[in-house]
């Protein structure tokens, strides 16, 4: 059997958490003795020690990307993509949250190792995230991101952009436009500053241009600067902490619904009845933008810097209309009270969403009435759109439209 050491960051310092364990079969996760902090996940509660198998798998799985991301780093690494532990022992050294996947079995403080890029760097990095990976170019590249999308992560510095090695922390993550869905991170920037005008609390993102390339760069919720050192956060997404595999993030496929999520909310955060109104504010946003992708992937708990206490939800990220790009289901990824296709969600499926997480009709039709309101008065809704943005606007127009004779 095979074992790598798993650490958590505190306060900027490394915890030994425990050891990932290869059996050749299945992965095992061990607590070490002298843990005592918060578990890492839900899923693997720090008073059982150890974890056989699914749960394991489960949440450290969902740490690695997914579908042809996956495929570019098992290729770039000749290690396969049906490996799970293989991929972690390589990318493991900086994922989301604070944890660090690494053979070494002692690390002191916060790895500062980075290499500056120039605007050829820059330029060849984002040409080709859809592509290949970084890890062609730099044998150190740690990096380790979960989703779908292609991104990659860097450090901002004085405006200097630099490509974390080994263990260290970044500070952004980068998204570049691509040729499958047209507009991609001019579609997220847009629906993200429409979610600030809701009141909904989001990443900083902007949209960077390099030569003639752009990309869109957002600023990593899970890191914090403590007298200019990077330290990192703990986080783990809704399907870690209610213990679905990455694969099953569909409500359809068997995976979590929006009651699911509320339920957990409620149960776990510091501050249940605020996170809840925004659980479900967020939900009813994705609906208005046509966001069928909004699945409990999208979606996290953040914990507190000392790994002691209660979490609660974290910034929101991945706000993107997918309702724009044909050949993308619409389907919704959370049903409204039972009802996957948006166009035939009726009054009915709204009221049984409300008994679903226990909230009154109401104050559904208020939430919804308020977020439709911040979306039409805000100013980047009356900017002169460009094709992305009128695309967006014409498919909120209708379905505010349709909301407001609940």
């Amino acid at each position: 059997m095979e074992s790598i050491n798993v650490f958590i960051e505190v306060k900027g310092e490394y915890l030994k958490a425990g050891n990932l364990i290869n059996t050749g079969v299945d992965m095992l996760f061990e607590y070490d003795e002298a843990y005592s902090l918060n578990g890492l996940s839900l899923i693997l509660p720090i008073k059982e020690k150890l974890f056989e198998g699914t749960e394991a798998r489960i949440f450290f799985e969902n740490l690695l990307p997914e579908g042809e991301q996956r495929k570019i780093i098992s290729r770039a690494t000749k290690i396969s993509s049906e490996n799970t532990f293989g991929l972690l022992k390589r990318f493991g050294g900086e994922c989301a949250g604070a944890i660090v996947i690494t053979s070494d079995s002692n690390l002191q403080g916060t790895d500062s190792k980075y290499k500056l890029l120039n605007d050829n760097d820059i330029l060849r990095l984002i040409e080709k995230l859809d592509q290949t990976s970084p890890v062609e170019d730099n044998d150190m590249y740690r990096l380790s991101l979960a989703g779908a999308q292609a991104k990659t992560s860097i450090k901002i510095e004085n405006e200097k952009l630099y490509l974390p090695l080994g263990n260290s922390p970044s500070t952004h993550i980068i998204k570049p436009f691509t040729p499958n869905f047209e507009g991609l991170p001019a579609n997220e920037l847009f629906c993200n500053k429409l979610a600030k005008a809701c009141g909904l609390p989001v990443c900083n993102t902007e949209i960077r241009k390099v030569g003639q390339v752009s990309a869109l760069f957002i600023e990593r919720y899970d890191r914090y600067l403590n007298e200019g050192k990077i330290c990192r956060l703990h986080q783990e997404d809704f399907c870690q902490a209610l213990g679905y595999a990455y694969h099953v993030k569909y409500e359809s496929d068997s995976g979590s619904g929006f009651s699911d999520c509320v339920k957990l909310i409620t149960e776990v955060s510091k501050q249940p009845a605020a996170d809840k109104i925004l659980l479900v504010r967020w939900f009813i946003f994705n609906f208005l933008i046509g966001n069928a992708d909004a699945h409990a992937k999208n979606i996290s708990l953040l914990y507190p810097p000392e790994m002691k206490g209660r979490p609660q939800l974290a910034p929101f990220y991945d706000l993107v209309c997918t309702t724009v790009y044909k050949g993308i289901s619409k389907k919704l990824a959370m049903s409204v009270g039972g009802e996957f296709n948006p166009e035939s969600v009726t009054a009915g499926n709204w009221k049984q969403f409300c008994d679903d997480v226990d909230i009154r009709y109401t104050a559904l039709r208020k939430h919804i009435s308020q977020i439709s309101e911040a979306i039409v008065t805000s100013d980047i809704y009356k900017i002169p759109p460009n094709d992305i943005q009128k695309d967006i606007i014409q498919i909120i127009g209708k379905r505010i439209s349709r909301l407001s004779s609940l």
